[in-house]
């Protein structure tokens, strides 16, 4: 077998494994404890996020910032493929780097967490939206690491630590002080569609007679059935074409 042949399908198997890690949802505070490496500040961005954003009573999440400059905010291009190909009308755009200028905005319990360790400033949110007559409307949103440290830049986004959050996640974050979700007090739920739905207001945030697209985050067990039936039948199918083409040159 030749060694581009061999370098194909092992580039295919890691495209494939990177896939299917971003498809991993996590529905609850506890799950991005569990699952994230500590110490980062992604509870502390989490917070921030899931409280400057509106979210409806029907699950729909609207941003209240521009994601092109506002909170070190900009437009993310999937380049290492770890989500899945953004719907047509919408862009992935990623934020949390604290060492962007227009990030100064963010509150200092954001840009202080997790200050001097290791995972400081490698946390980020990465969210796909589209706009429409001044509304910006989010579909899914996710959040990644950097694989290391670098002062502004950062390296490429991990794959396994990449996961697809959901509304309810979200709702968790919202009417919490960052001592409860640091500490993992035990707070009784809050009424998700009173206290914190945010009834929009305004010119900007009116949207009578337009298309609004609801956001529709996938379940976890199905994500996880659907991603290890892919995953197995994809290396299923590698491992046949390597064995094809050992044969043929023979």
């Amino acid at each position: 077998m030749s060694g581009k042949t061999a370098n194909f399908c092992i580039a295919l198997l890691l495209y494939l494994t990177s896939a299917y890690a971003a498809r991993k949802t996590l529905n609850s505070i506890i799950e991005v404890k569990i699952c994230v490496p500590q110490p980062t500040n992604i509870l502390e961005l989490l917070r921030w996020f899931a409280n400057i954003v509106n979210i409806d009573n029907y699950g729909t999440i609207r941003l209240t910032f521009d994601p092109n400059t506002d909170y070190g905010s900009h437009h993310y291009g999937n380049f290492e493929n770890i989500l899945d190909r953004s719907p047509s009308g919408y862009k992935y755009y990623t934020v949390g780097n604290i060492h962007k200028d227009s990030s100064k905005q963010l509150p200092p319990y954001v840009r202080s967490g997790s200050s001097g360790s290791i995972g400081w400033n490698r946390a980020r949110i990465i969210f796909s939206a589209t706009e429409y007559n001044g509304i910006w409307n989010i579909r899914q949103v996710y959040i990644t690491q950097h694989y290391g440290t670098s002062i502004y830049n950062g390296t490429n986004y991990d794959p396994e630590h990449t996961y697809l959050i959901t509304t309810n996640l979200l709702r968790e974050f919202r009417g919490r002080s960052v001592a409860e979700i640091q500490q993992g007090a035990t707070v009784s739920q809050r009424s998700n569609y009173g206290n914190t739905s945010t009834h929009l207001q305004g010119s900007y945030y009116s949207y009578q007679n337009t298309y609004i697209p609801q956001s529709y985050p996938r379940t976890t067990d199905q994500d996880n059935v659907l991603g290890n039936i892919c995953l197995v039948l994809a290396v299923c199918f590698i491992v046949i074409v390597l064995i094809f083409l050992t044969n043929v040159n023979k």
